[in-house]
C-alpha cells in the first residue's frame, strides 16, 4: 500500500590436489622428526603440546569458530602465569581445561599458538584422536533438526509457508605437517563434505577447506603463509546463535519455495563479510576466487590476518581481486576475558570479457568501437568489529559494521558508465547477544542460555530500503568431549521493505511497504575429531 515511509520499531572433486609452496633455502636443512612428530619451533626442544599437530582447524560451527589452522607455537612469545596453571593450581589437561581468553579453552600448559587465537581448536582437548607422527584426521558431524513458518503479509493468497526442515553435513580430511629443524613447518589439508539432506539425482560430495601452510618464527612471535580455499577469522560476534546457513542466519524470506535455492531473503547481517566464507554470499554472487593471507602473531594474545582474493565471481562471468585485513586482541585481565576484534576490506569485480562499446560509425561507414573502463563494474567494501567481554558464567558481545555497494551501469554505446542507483548502496548492521553458564554453579557441569539480536538496514540511490531485525535464543549443552554439544536456538526475524512510489522530486515520499516473518526453532547436534 502507499503511505509516507514510517520506520517503526521493530521487535524483536575427489580430494583436491595440495597447495604448492615454495620453502625457503633454509629448507634443506632437514631432520626427521622426532618420535611424537612434534619438532620444537625453537632451538631448545618443546613439549609436544605445542607443536603444530596440536592445533586444529576450528569446527565450521558458524558463530564462535573458523576453520582456519595457524602457526607453530614460540612457547616463550607472550607466554604468562594464566597459561601455566588451571583453576585450583594445577596445569592445564584434558580433564582440567584452562580459558586463556573468551572461546580460547586450551588443555596444556603451552599455548597451542603464537597467537592462541580463540577459533583455533586444541586438540589436547579432544579425548578421542586419529592422528600420527604426520599427519592427523578432523572434521565432524554438524546436523540440525527444524521447523519454520514464513509469513508474507501482502500474499493473500499464499500468505505463509511451512518448512520441516531436516540438514546437516559431515567434514572429514587429513592435515599433513612437517616439521623442520629451525622451526619452520609445512602443512596442507582437504576436506571433504557430506550432506544430510541429499537432492535427488544430484551428488553431493562438495569440498571445505583445502590449502596449503608454511610458517615459522619472526622476531618474538610467529608468522605463517596461507594459500587456498579456508575461512578468514571473524570480528563480528553473535554468540551461540546464528550459525552459518541456519533458519536463523538467513532470516525472514521475500519470496516463496523455501524448501529450494529459489527462495530469496532479507538482506544478510553484514560483518566484514565479502571475504570471509569460503564462497561469499551475495552481492559476491556465484564465486570461485581463492585466498591467500599472512598471520602474524607478535604475542600470543595478539593477532593480524591480511588476506587476498584473487579468481572468479559471477559463475565465471567476472574477474575480482580484493583484500582484508583483520585485527584480533584476546586476553584474560584479572578475572575478566576480553576479546576485540576488527576487519577492514574491500574487493573489485571486472568482467572477464574486454568488451567494446559501439560509440559512432566513421567515415567510411564502419561502426567504430571503444572501451568502457567502468562498465557492469562494482566495487564492494566495508568495515566492521566487535567485541566479547566474559566474567564467570556471564558473557556478553556484540558487533558493528558498515559497508558501501558501487555499481556501474553496462551501457552499449558509451565510454562511461554512470552507477546504477538500484544496486549502489550502503548496509549497516549492529546488535548484541547475552548468555549465561548456570549449570556451572549449579551442577558442576556446562549449561549456557543466552539470547541476541540484531538488525541489519540496506538503502540504495532509488530510496529503497530493508530493514531485517533477527532475534534468537538459545540452551546449550555441552557434552564434555571434542567440543560436542546439543543446542536448541528460537528464533524471529522481521523484514520490513519499503520502495518509493513517488517522484524523486515530490515534497512528500511515498513509499510502498510490505512485511514478512519468520518463526523457528532448530535442534543442533554437533560432535568434531
Amino acid at each position: 500500500m502507499n503511505r509516507s515511509m514510517s520506520l517503526r520499531p521493530l521487535f524483536v572433486s575427489p580430494l583436491v590436489a595440495l597447495t604448492l609452496l615454495v620453502a625457503p633455502a633454509s629448507f634443506a636443512a632437514d631432520a626427521a622428526p622426532p618420535a611424537d612428530g612434534a619438532a620444537a619451533p625453537a632451538a631448545s626442544p618443546a613439549p609436544a603440546e605445542a607443536s603444530p599437530s596440536a592445533t586444529a582447524p576450528g569446527p565450521d560451527s558458524g558463530a564462535a569458530s573458523t576453520p582456519t589452522a595457524s602457526a607453530t607455537v614460540d612457547v616463550n612469545a607472550g607466554t604468562s602465569a594464566a597459561v601455566a596453571a588451571a583453576p585450583g593450581g594445577a596445569e592445564p589437561s584434558l580433564d582440567n581445561p584452562l580459558e586463556t581468553a573468551p572461546g580460547a579453552v586450551r588443555c596444556g600448559a603451552q599455548p597451542i599458538d603464537a597467537g592462541d587465537h580463540p577459533e583455533y581448536r586444541d586438540r589436547r582437548c579432544y579425548a578421542t584422536k586419529l592422528e600420527s607422527s604426520s599427519v592427523f584426521l578432523y572434521g565432524g558431524l554438524e546436523q540440525d533438526t527444524g521447523f519454520a513458518q514464513y509469513t508474507f503479509r501482502d500474499d493473500q493468497q499464499n500468505p505463509s509457508e511451512t518448512l520441516y526442515d531436516l540438514r546437516g553435513r559431515f567434514v572429514f580430511g587429513p592435515m599433513l605437517h612437517h616439521e623442520f629443524k629451525n622451526g619452520m613447518y609445512v602443512r596442507a589439508t582437504g576436506q571433504l563434505v557430506a550432506w544430510v539432506r541429499d537432492q535427488f539425482k544430484i551428488y553431493q560430495i562438495n569440498v571445505d577447506d583445502v590449502y596449503g601452510q608454511v610458517g615459522g618464527r619472526l622476531g618474538g612471535g610467529r608468522w605463517d603463509v596461507q594459500i587456498g580455499r579456508f575461512m578468514t577469522w571473524r570480528v563480528f560476534h553473535k554468540g551461540m546463535g546464528f550459525d552459518l546457513y541456519t533458519l536463523e542466519d538467513r532470516g525472514a524470506a521475500k519470496s516463496h519455495n523455501i524448501g529450494t535455492d529459489d527462495a530469496t531473503y532479507g538482506i544478510h547481517t553484514y560483518e566484514a563479510n565479502y571475504i570471509y566464507l569460503r564462497n561469499s554470499g551475495a552481492p559476491i554472487a556465484n564465486e570461485t576466487a581463492g585466498r591467500a593471507a599472512i598471520h602474524y602473531f607478535p604475542t600470543r594474545y595478539l593477532g593480524v590476518e591480511l588476506v587476498g582474493v584473487y579468481g572468479q565471481a559471477n559463475a565465471g562471468a567476472d574477474n575480482t581481486l580484493g583484500g582484508r585485513l583483520a585485527v584480533d586482541f584476546h586476553k584474560k585481565i584479572g578475572p575478566v576475558g576480553v576479546r576485540v576484534s576488527a576487519a577492514a576490506e574491500d574487493r573489485y569485480q571486472t568482467p572477464s570479457i574486454n568488451h567494446l562499446n559501439q560509440t559512432g560509425v566513421g567515415a567510411d561507414g564502419k561502426p567504430t568501437y571503444e572501451k568502457c573502463p567502468d562498465c557492469a563494474v562494482r566495487d564492494d567494501h566495508g568495515v566492521a568489529g566487535g567485541a566479547v567481554l566474559k566474567y564467570s558464567i556471564v558473557e556478553a558481545g556484540g558487533g558493528i559494521g558498515q559497508a558501501w555497494n558501487f555499481v556501474h551501469q553496462n551501457p552499449a554505446n558509451t565510454t562511461g558508465a554512470p552507477r546504477d542507483p538500484k544496486s549502489t548502496a550502503e548496509t549497516t548492521s549492529y546488535g548484541g547477544y547475552l548468555q549465561l553458564d548456570p549449570g556451572t554453579l549449579l551442577f558442576k557441569r556446562a549449561l549456557i542460555i543466552g539470547a541476541g539480536v540484531f538488525k541489519t538496514s540496506l538503502n540504495t540511490r532509488t530510496d529503497y530500503v530493508e530493514q531485517h531485525v533477527q532475534g534468537a535464543a538459545y540452551i546449550g549443552f555441552p557434552l564434555g568431549f571434542n567440543d560436542a554439544i546439543v543446542k536448541l536456538v528460537l528464533s524471529r526475524a522481521e523484514l520490513d521493505t519499503y520502495e518509493r512510489t513517488s517522484a524523486s522530486n515530490a515534497a512528500v515520499k511515498e513509499y510502498l511497504h510490505h512485511e514478512y516473518a519468520m518463526t523457528a526453532a532448530r535442534l543442533r547436534f554437533a560432535y568434531y575429531f
